[in-house]
C-alpha cells in the first residue's frame, strides 16, 4: 500500500479481518461468467453454446469487447461461424448473454463465500471486501468486466444488463445494512458501493490490491466496526 494510504489506514488493515477464507479453499475467479451453469452441464459435455460463452468470455475480459471480432471467438470455441450465428443473433447478443452469465457468476460467488455464512450482517459487510482483495490478487485479474464494457460504450441491451448487474451489488449491501440495524441504510449502502466500484477501478490502473484493504478500512468506519 502506498504510504500516504498507509499512513491513513493503518499500517496493517489486513490484520483485523474477521473469518478469514481458509487458505485450503481458495476463490476462483477465473471461472466467472465462462462456467456452464449445472443446468446446462460440466465442461466435458459442454455444449457449442457453452464453448462460445465460454470462448467469449475470456477473449472480451482479456483484451475488451471491441478488439475481439466472432473469428477470434469461433476459433477459440472450436466451433463453425454458423453455430455462433445459430445460437445468438449477433455478437451484441453473445455480449449480453456473458454480461448476464457473468453477474450469475458474481452472485453465487457471493452468496458462497459470504451471505451462507454465520458472520454477523456487519461482519459479511467488511468480508466482501476481503474477497475483492483475493480477486485482485489473482493472475488473470482484468478489472471490472462492467466498467470495462461501459467504457467501450456498448449498445442499450448490454447497458441494461451492466445496469442490473450493478444494482444487485448495491442490493447486497443495503439488505447487509438493514439486517445490521445501520441508521440510514440507504445512504450506507451508497457509500459502501461506492467504495466498492472505486477500489475495482483503482486496483486495475495500479496493478495493485490495496485498494481492496483501504476500502476495507473506509467500510469498517462507515459501519462502526
Amino acid at each position: 500500500m502506498p504510504g500516504a494510504f498507509r499512513a491513513y489506514y493503518g499500517a496493517d488493515t489486513a490484520a483485523a479481518r474477521i473469518q478469514p477464507m481458509p487458505p485450503s479453499t481458495p476463490l476462483v475467479f477465473k471461472d466467472i461468467g465462462v462456467e456452464p451453469s449445472p443446468a446446462e452441464g460440466g465442461r466435458a459435455k459442454a455444449s457449442a453454446r457453452d464453448r462460445l460463452l465460454r470462448a467469449a468470455g475470456e477473449l472480451f475480459y482479456e483484451h475488451g469487447i471491441g478488439a475481439i471480432g466472432v473469428d477470434a471467438i469461433v476459433e477459440r470455441a472450436g466451433v463453425a461461424k454458423m453455430t455462433l450465428y445459430r445460437n445468438f443473433r449477433s455478437k451484441s447478443e453473445l455480449v449480453c448473454a456473458w454480461l448476464e452469465r457473468r453477474d450469475q457468476g458474481w452472485q453465487a460467488l457471493f452468496e458462497r463465500t459470504v451471505l451462507a455464512s454465520d458472520r454477523e450482517p456487519g461482519d459479511k459487510i467488511l468480508a466482501i471486501f476481503d474477497v475483492l482483495e483475493e480477486w485482485f490478487n489473482s493472475d488473470d485479474f482484468q478489472g471490472c468486466a462492467y466498467i470495462n464494457a461501459d467504457a467501450e460504450r456498448v449498445d442499450a441491451d448490454a447497458h441494461t444488463v451492466i445496469l442490473r448487474h450493478k444494482q444487485s451489488m448495491h442490493d447486497i449491501f443495503r439488505t447487509l445494512a438493514k439486517e445490521a440495524g445501520l441508521d440510514a441504510p440507504e445512504s450506507v449502502s451508497e457509500q459502501l458501493f461506492l467504495l466498492m466500484e472505486g477500489s475495482m477501478v483503482t486496483a486495475r490502473v495500479q496493478r495493485s490490491s490495496w485498494p481492496a484493504a483501504a476500502a476495507r478500512a473506509a467500510a469498517a468506519r462507515i459501519i462502526g466496526q
